[in-house]
């Protein structure tokens, strides 16, 4: 009855995380995102060029003290796509959009 119960709780705290206005899955209930990373590497870097797709967010959140990306093609169609290579590196100052 009570594992029933934290079920329940725990499979409608994940709906209510997943769920919001802008329609954007967010990341808090993820247990990789409540573990501090000694090291990420993130292979195939070039999968979180649309800085707004869902996986470029969750990615963008995880907590790391060192972060390596891996890329065969990080430039497509034009440089704005390395925004998100550099977002998610966090190279400071060109981390953070302004526009």
């Amino acid at each position: 009855e009570v594992k029933r119960a934290v079920a329940l709780a725990a499979k409608e705290k994940r709906a209510k995380a997943a769920s919001s206005a802008s329609g954007k899955v967010k990341s808090t209930c993820s247990i990789l995102h409540q573990v501090y990373w000694h090291r990420i590497v993130l292979d195939e870097a070039h999968a979180i060029k649309a800085r707004q797709s869902n996986t470029s967010q969750a990615v963008f959140d995880l907590h790391a003290e060192f972060r390596w990306a891996l890329s065969g093609t990080p430039l497509q169609n034009r440089v704005g796509e390395l925004y998100s290579a550099i977002r998610y590196l966090r190279s400071d100052p060109f981390g953070y959009y302004f526009c």
